[in-house]
């Protein structure tokens, strides 16, 4: 399900647990997400569908990923796109509590 700006920015910050962690995985500042979040600025559209895609992979499995993880992922994932090479990505949980490995394969 796509949200609306708004509602994608308010998801995505329930997910990551604050504007600096969102910020991050947005690769951008926190005043960047705080003006957004208090209707100084309009929401790019190209955050927007960042957003999305990270409220997407969490409700996927049913909790949140690390938001360094994300960024991490969200970074191979485009520079393969960019080089045009097919990825696919997998995440091994042992722990409920913890991520045990994470793989990239083309």
């Amino acid at each position: 399900m796509l949200h609306t700006p708004f509602d994608a920015l308010l998801a995505a910050l329930d997910i990551a647990g604050s504007q600096k962690a969102l910020a991050d995985y947005l690769n951008i500042t926190s005043p960047a997400v705080s003006d957004w979040y208090t209707s100084k600025k309009p929401i790019p559209r190209k955050h927007v569908k960042s957003m999305n895609k990270y409220i997407q992979i969490n409700e996927v499995i049913d909790r949140p990923l690390p938001p360094d993880l994300l960024l991490t992922i969200s970074t191979v994932v485009k520079e393969a796109e960019k080089r045009g090479v097919p990825i696919n990505f997998s995440i091994s949980v042992g722990n409920p509590d913890e991520f045990t490995s994470a793989s990239l394969t083309h």
